[in-house]
């Protein structure tokens, strides 16, 4: 083949010089705004060179077959220059009309030779600007041509749910189809606030800004049709801050004393590992921001407002509560705490409703049963008490002999002067009495 000339390969978007490298049909003097080119078939042409200018790096080229069937160079082509542009000189319409689907011919008809006796021209022509087409030859063009493409942006708009992203150390990320460019792209969103963890917990953010979806505005940076670059944006996903994090930490604690949902009815007593899951269905890793018993406890009595036992609740968890247990929860009928308190010859589990009038106080011998055997001992009470009431327990166990070898007892709260240390004296004394 002459070394004047290539094949190229039209489509509606874009002209290949080689199956990796294109450039834009609208780098080109093709008319695609009133013509588009039939897709059953791949189109092939053979085309002249006849200039290349180095400055504007633009190819005038003349189109020799519209019908190339030897396509063998075109897989061989190989990049050695830049093109910008490249102009076609006029085209055949005798060889190009049956190549269409679609056109408006007048508005290019002083773009095409052979078309006087066309049948398909009428009066009103629409003025399409020709393209100046040096006439000069240039005999060094080379065979080679190296297609360094046009880069462009292409932007584009998404709303995304929560529920379709995943969150990840350091960003979010989601699959989504581009109409733009009819492919589906992995993208991600920035943010050095988030968290891997948060994407058990990830409603409770879109709880927290109030939506269901979310915009992203994405910028793709193409050569060609190549992607180069993917700069993904989104304005509410940058309100994810420390400030934000800290109103869902809230928001998610202080909904553990509204009415939690009871997966296992069987279960009354929770550890902070699986006390979310309890109340969220949704969570699928409970303590996700590592809140300890004490924490849990001490953000109750801060942000819960006239809290009768704050005092109880406060000595039990630091004074009393041993360090070998950990504390459990309640959540019904109430929210509360049971603390185990390690007397010299007893174990002591002390049952604290948060806000509530009575501390409940159940006591075994040391040496009967294991502690974890005592821990489902006092379950198996409080989920009675659950279900039948406290005042139906305490009748039962103190005229039926119900735990008769137990010994069991309700310290009240003076209601009058709860918030007094004179009360809460009274209370510990009492207390006191019963920890052997």
């Amino acid at each position: 083949m002459d070394k004047r000339k290539i094949v190229i390969k039209v489509s509606n978007d874009f002209i290949y010089f080689n199956p990796k490298f294109s450039i834009p049909i609208q780098a080109t003097n093709v008319p695609k705004k009133y013509l588009s080119f039939r897709t059953k078939d791949e189109i092939f042409w053979l085309v002249d060179m006849i200039n290349y200018d180095k400055e504007s790096k633009v190819l005038n080229v003349k189109i020799c077959n519209y019908k190339a069937s030897d396509t063998s160079s075109f897989e061989e082509q190989k990049p050695t220059k830049e093109i910008a542009q490249l102009i076609f000189e006029s085209f055949d319409w005798n060889e190009f009309e049956p190549l269409l689907m679609r056109y408006q011919v007048s508005a290019f008809k002083n773009q095409l030779t052979n078309y006087e006796d066309s049948p398909y021209f009428n009066s009103d022509t629409i003025s399409f600007p020709k393209e100046q087409i040096s006439n000069s030859k240039n005999k060094d063009i080379p065979y080679y041509m190296d297609i360094i493409l046009p880069k462009h942006i292409v932007k584009e708009e998404f709303r995304i749910s929560f529920s379709e992203s995943t969150f990840k150390s350091g960003y979010i990320e989601f699959s989504k189809f581009s109409k733009k460019l009819k492919r589906t792209y992995t993208f991600s969103i920035k943010n050095e606030h988030i968290l891997a963890e948060f994407e058990n917990i990830k409603h409770w953010f879109s709880k927290r800004l109030k939506i269901k979806k979310f915009k992203v505005y994405v910028e793709f940076k193409l050569e060609g049709e190549n992607v180069l670059e993917i700069n993904t944006t989104s304005p509410q996903i940058e309100k994810i801050n420390p400030e934000l994090i800290d109103g869902v930490k809230y928001q998610r604690t202080i909904s553990l004393i509204k009415e939690p949902r009871q997966i296992n009815p069987d279960k009354s007593l929770f550890t902070t590992a699986d006390i979310f899951d309890q109340f969220d269905q949704e969570d699928s890793v409970g303590n996700v921001f590592n809140q300890s018993e004490q924490d849990l406890l001490d953000f109750f009595i801060e942000n819960k407002q006239n809290i009768r036992n704050k005092n109880q609740l406060t000595f039990l968890s630091r004074n009393l509560q041993s360090v070998k247990q950990k504390m459990r929860y309640t959540l019904n009928p109430n929210f509360g705490f049971l603390f185990f308190v390690e007397g010299k010859n007893k174990n002591h589990f002390i049952w604290e409703l948060l806000n509530s009038h009575a501390t409940y106080i159940w006591s075994f011998e040391k040496n009967e049963t294991s502690i974890s055997i005592q821990y489902s001992r006092v379950e198996g009470i409080i989920n009675m008490i659950r279900i039948n009431g406290r005042d139906t327990y305490k009748n039962e166990y103190r005229n039926k002999g119900l735990d008769n070898d137990i010994a069991f007892i309700v310290i009240y709260h003076d209601l009058k002067d709860y918030d007094t240390m004179a009360a809460f004296s009274h209370w510990k004394s009492k207390l006191d009495e019963q920890l052997v």
